[in-house]
């Protein structure tokens, strides 16, 4: 596996001219080419300030594209295994370089080294003498389509008939345009110069990490750690080319049609996240061992068929989007919960229990959602629990769930061992009384915390709504303190966000007072604020100094073991 991660520099031409023996090969069922106006938009701009900058003295000799993974096969086929995107705009931009020529040579009929331009860019980087074809082999949805419209010379009409080959053509559009503009004006022989230093730039300066692996398991280990530019979609593209390659022609169309209608239904969401998640569901927690190599054993074990698979990753994905997106219409009451557990707190680990219940028992999902709330919140947020424990718990639900939905015993009794697995996981009220002092939120934490505690001290019993739609947290001592009003700012600072220096206050209000001294903020807390939480504040503390900030934080320990509370989570 280490050989798996030593990588070397290789540029744009090393893998398209005919140095490179081999033709690069984009997997036969990997997903077609996917970049849409911004990717291609960024990928021009960035060419033209490199070239900008390189022409000055002191400028850049080459510019990173990013990693690519490749697979050698035999001497003639190289795989590409992450790539696709980058070295495929590539080519469209030498085709566009390419026809640009061309059009100069038609202005211009006795122009012949415009003519022997196009002629040298189209053999040395578009086709491959050795393999006898182009040098760029797309994957099965693109090839015919790619091959007419952009390597060939000329380019030959094709029909469009996916939403990829819409990406192609719209790409080349756009850098035929680009290209056009670059040669504007000038004389041919200007314009001819100009293209010229576009190809050696294309040719010689984009540099790519080449990383070789050996075998597939070895490049999802990379792609899980990989933060490419781009779309993040070669994790699935290599498991749908293992459900495509281990499965029957008769098969293969119902794998592709699941298996695109699952991307398109998750658009930019994170695609490898929501794999996981659905795989933990059916095998519980992977930790020990790649998603890749985890779905490959239990297939080839005989206990899942790639068919199956793929059609459950169709329809899971609908109910993960909802889910994430904490829609109303469908989530009903359980929305707020799912959203705030998931979105505003983060908690990511909890979405294949919330998918597993979803599924199976969708009227206890509001129940689920707020006791999964509660502990996190008493886990993670006040007693900094390691997410690791945390995810084995909720990734062990998911699957009990997820495993035992059929059975009658579980059925009847399934909110009460959810309740009491993360009941019994979470700290007791002693265990949260001990460490408030010392809690520490953070801008998105505090949002949600802080204003639960301001609704509770509003009205206890909920009877009353608290007004806390039109306020901001406010730190009582500041972010940027005046020099006047904290002498002991130095102190202080590392108290900024602790929950005993933290409070609602009026939007209008909090502006007001926002870096002034504790004696202007007490003022305003006793005899402006509506807000319970401001004016306790200002009844209990003359000064604010770190000990009234951990007495505070203590003094509001009971209140927040009264909101999260599994026998009661009406108030979370």
């Amino acid at each position: 596996m280490q050989e798996a991660f030593n990588s070397h520099p290789r540029t744009v031409g090393d893998f398209l001219s005919g140095n490179e023996r081999s033709r690069i090969v984009v997997p036969e069922f990997q997903r077609g080419y996917s970049w849409t106006r911004d990717h291609v938009d960024t990928f021009w701009s960035d060419i033209k300030a490199f070239q900008t900058q390189s022409r000055r003295k002191d400028g850049p000799l080459k510019y990173f594209l990013g990693p690519v993974v490749t697979l050698a096969v035999d001497k003639s086929t190289t795989l590409l295994l992450d790539g696709q995107q980058r070295l495929a705009t590539a080519t469209i931009l030498l085709a566009s370089i390419r026809e640009a020529a061309r059009a100069i040579r038609a202005r211009n009929p006795t122009f012949q080294d415009a003519e022997d331009f196009r002629r040298d860019l189209q053999r040395d980087l578009i086709e491959k003498e050795s393999v006898g074809g182009f040098a760029l082999a797309m994957g099965e949805i693109d090839l015919p389509y790619f091959r007419d419209t952009i390597q060939s010379d000329p380019p030959k009409p094709a029909t469009v008939k996916t939403r990829t080959h819409q990406n192609i053509s719209e790409a080349r559009k756009i850098l035929d345009s680009a290209v056009a503009a670059h040669i504007d004006g000038l004389s041919p022989s200007a314009a001819l110069s100009e293209l010229r230093e576009l190809r050696q730039l294309i040719r010689s300066d984009l540099v790519m990490a080449c990383i070789p692996v050996v075998d597939e398991r070895d490049a999802f280990k990379i792609f899980e750690t990989l933060n490419n530019r781009g779309l993040r979609l070669s994790p699935s593209d290599l498991l749908f080319n293992y459900l495509m390659s281990n499965s029957t022609p008769a098969h293969r169309l119902l794998i592709r049609e699941s298996w695109t209608a699952m991307v398109e239904e998750m658009g930019t969401r994170d695609v490898l996240a929501f794999l996981r998640h659905l795989w933990v569901c059916r095998v519980g927690d992977i930790k020990n061992e790649d998603l890749y190599s985890s779905i490959q054993r239990h297939i080839e074990a005989g206990g899942f068929n790639c068919v199956g698979f793929a059609e459950d990753c169709q329809i899971e994905s609908e109910v993960y989007g909802d889910l994430l997106d904490a829609d109303p219409e469908k989530l009903e009451d359980a929305a707020t919960f799912v959203g705030t557990l998931v979105n505003s707190l983060g908690c990511k680990a909890a979405l294949p229990l919330l998918l597993a219940v979803y599924n199976n028992f969708p009227g206890s999902l509001e129940s689920v959602a707020k006791w999964t709330l509660i502990h996190f919140v008493k886990f993670r947020v006040f007693m900094r629990q390691e997410n690791a424990k945390l995810e084995s718990l909720l990734f062990g639900l998911a699957h009990r769930v997820y495993t035992h939905c059929s059975e009658n015993d579980f059925k009847a009794g399934h909110l009460a061992i959810i309740k009491k697995a993360l009941k019994d996981a979470s700290p007791d009220d002693a265990a949260i009384k001990g460490v408030f002092p010392s809690v520490e939120l953070t801008a998105e934490t505090s949002r949600y915390v802080v204003r639960k505690i301001a609704d509770y001290m509003q009205s206890k019993t909920g009877e009353v709504a608290a007004p806390v739609k039109k306020t901001n947290i406010e730190h009582i001592f500041p972010k940027r303190p005046s020099e006047e009003g904290w002498r002991n700012a130095d102190v202080m600072r590392p108290l900024l966000w602790n929950i005993g220096n933290l409070t609602l206050l009026g939007t209008r209000l909090n502006r007001t007072v926002e870096n002034g001294s504790y004696e202007k903020k007490r003022h305003c807390f006793a005899s402006t604020s509506e807000l319970r939480m401001a004016n306790a504040v200002a009844e209990q503390y003359k000064e604010w100094n770190p000990d009234s900030v951990k007495a505070r934080a203590a003094s509001l320990a009971d209140d927040a073991n009264a909101i999260w509370n599994f026998d009661n989570p009406s108030r979370v």
